[in-house]
C-alpha cells in the first residue's frame, strides 16, 4: 500500500515531527511511504531516508496568474492530482487544516482515500490564524470531515469535541488516536547527551509553545504545589 504523508514542510513543529514518524516508522513489508511538501525545508528533511521519495509543489513554477486569488491553491491541486496519480498513491495522510483544504480537493478528483488529523481546537487555531475568505475555509473543511470516504483523526478528546462543535460535524465522524512519543528514542538521547549534574537543585523543563492549548498555566500551578 503506497501512503502519502502530507505537510506543509518539516520544520521542527510537533505536526511535522509525527508525520516525518509516521512515514520513517510504517512498516516497509506492507507499506510504501511518500511525503508531499508544500515547501521542501525543514530540520527532519535530512533525516527521510534514501527510500522514501519526497515530492514539493515548490519545485514548481507559479503561472503568470499566480496573484489572483485561490490561483496558488488550484496550481497546489492540480500538482497534487498529478503526483497521486504518477505515484499511484492508495492512501493520504495530512496533519493541520492548511493541508486538508489541499488534501481534499486532489483526493476527491483522484478518489483517493483520505486520513485527515486536526491537531488544534479550531475554535483557536483557526479563528487566530485570521485566514482570508475564512468562512468558505471553514465551510470546506467541514464537508471534508463529514466526507464518508475519509477518515477524520483527532489528537485528544479535547480537540475532538472542539471540532465538532466548529465545524458542526457529527462527534462520531472522529477519532481520537493521541499522537505517538518514541520512547526509545528519547532515552537513547538522553544516554547520548551530558552527564546529569547532581546536587539539591530541582529542575523543571516543560517543552511547547506558549499558547493556551498547551496548558503552561496548568505546569505553573503545578510548580506552585510542588
Amino acid at each position: 500500500m503506497r501512503v502519502l504523508c502530507c505537510s506543509g514542510s518539516l520544520e521542527s513543529g510537533g505536526s511535522e515531527r509525527q508525520l516525518w514518524q509516521l512515514a520513517v516508522g510504517l512498516p516497509a513489508e506492507r507499506f510504501e511511504a511518500q511525503i508531499y511538501l508544500i515547501y521542501r525545508r525543514g530540520t527532519y528533511l535530512s533525516q527521510i531516508p534514501a527510500h522514501i521519495p519526497v515530492h514539493d509543489f515548490s519545485s514548481q513554477p507559479l503561472g503568470r496568474m499566480s496573484r489572483w486569488p485561490g490561483a496558488i491553491h488550484r496550481q497546489q491541486v492540480r500538482h497534487m492530482i498529478a503526483t497521486l496519480r504518477e505515484q499511484q498513491i492508495d492512501v493520504v495522510y495530512d496533519r493541520t487544516f492548511h493541508m486538508t483544504l489541499l488534501t481534499t480537493a486532489a483526493c476527491r478528483a483522484t478518489g483517493t482515500p483520505r486520513v485527515s488529523v486536526i491537531v488544534s481546537p479550531p475554535s483557536r487555531d483557526f479563528v487566530h490564524s485570521n485566514e482570508r475568505f475564512g468562512w468558505i475555509k471553514k465551510r470546506l473543511l467541514a464537508r471534508a470531515y463529514r466526507d464518508p470516504r475519509s477518515l477524520c483523526l483527532a489528537v485528544s478528546n479535547a480537540v475532538a469535541e472542539d471540532a465538532a462543535s466548529f465545524y458542526r460535524v457529527p462527534k462520531a465522524r472522529i477519532q481520537v488516536v493521541p499522537s505517538p512519543i518514541d520512547i526509545a528514542a528519547v532515552e537513547r538521547a538522553a544516554q547520548a547527551g551530558e552527564a546529569a549534574v547532581h546536587d539539591a537543585t530541582f529542575r523543571w523543563l516543560v517543552v511547547g509553545r506558549l499558547s493556551e492549548e498547551k496548558g503552561q498555566r496548568l505546569a505553573i500551578e503545578a510548580m506552585a504545589k510542588l
